[in-house]
């Protein structure tokens, strides 16, 4: 009964600022670490990761329509490559750093797809779900048994 009301009151938590605040965060939070990769010639590593996890977690909770999405990982995967090319070229870094950036790259395809693919799956739910309480039909498995008087 404890864990119900608990899960009950983690639904009812809500983001208290406008979606977009958590996407321009997230520019400003690139941009800071973009920065950083440009400006530590040895120290790359760190803001490159930063970048690449914060945009897969941030789609994770907040998915883009497919153009967007495209032109975003198009953008990162630029300005990250050209942050770790201008180590290469102060050679400050081998060149192979250089293939992070199409392994993280797939990472965030593999979240899209993942996000992508549930999203629908959680759409025919929650209709479901409404269609069952509007109509007056059975809730699930067992529902025979329930009202069953011995």
């Amino acid at each position: 009964m404890r864990l119900r009301r608990a899960q009950v009151r983690l639904v009812g938590l809500r983001w208290p600022y406008s979606p977009r605040a958590l996407e321009v965060s997230w520019v400003v939070f690139s941009i800071v670490n973009l920065s950083a990769m440009y400006y530590f010639a040895y120290w790359e590593t760190i803001p490159f990761h930063f970048i690449w996890i914060s945009i897969t977690v941030l789609y994770g909770f907040r998915s883009w329509p497919t153009g967007p999405t495209l032109w975003i990982l198009g953008a990162v995967m630029l300005t990250t490559a050209s942050g770790i090319g201008l180590d290469v070229w102060r050679q400050t870094e081998p060149p192979e750093e250089l293939t992070e950036v199409p392994l993280m790259a797939a990472v965030f395809v593999a979240m899209v797809w993942h996000a992508q693919r549930t999203h629908p799956d959680h759409d025919r739910a929650r209709s479901r779900g409404a269609a069952r309480r509007g109509s007056h039909l059975p809730a699930g498995p067992g529902h025979r048994y329930r009202h069953r008087r011995a």
